[in-house]
């Protein structure tokens, strides 16, 4: 590890980013009703006390990832530090997802195929290219 000075002209260590990911978060932190279920409660609020508690590590960053903002927990998203939209791709993006995919695959197909096929594929998701 590589040493160096931190604000205030203190000498620190510098730490390695360590990155979590949590894909459909949305299950995790379901939205909190009247009719919710104590312990479905008692888990959101476990988590939310560990995320309280992990502000204090300063190479940690936690990605949560959903298709279902709209049904999570108001407490949990308020406390997260940031929040990004990422939406469909664009024509342009998809056509530059999809040439190599066709034009590896197959001899078939011209510039006006795949322009045909960008179209069709309006509002896909980037996931159809896996």
């Amino acid at each position: 590890m590589s040493r160096g000075h931190l604000s205030g002209g203190q000498v620190g260590v510098y730490h390695l980013i360590c990155a979590m990911t949590i894909d459909e978060i949305d299950g995790l932190v379901p939205k909190r009703d009247s009719k919710a279920q104590q312990s479905k409660d008692d888990g959101i609020s476990v988590l939310l006390s560990h995320i309280e508690g992990v502000k204090n590590i300063p190479n940690l960053i936690i990605f949560g990832a959903t298709n279902h903002r709209n049904m999570m927990d108001e407490t949990f998203l308020r406390r997260m530090q940031a929040k990004v939209f990422v939406g469909r791709p664009s024509p342009a993006i998809r056509k530059r997802m999809l040439n190599p995919l066709i034009f590896k695959s197959s001899k078939i197909f011209t510039s006006e195929g795949l322009d045909s096929f960008v179209k069709i594929t309006t509002n896909f998701s980037g996931a159809i290219k896996s």
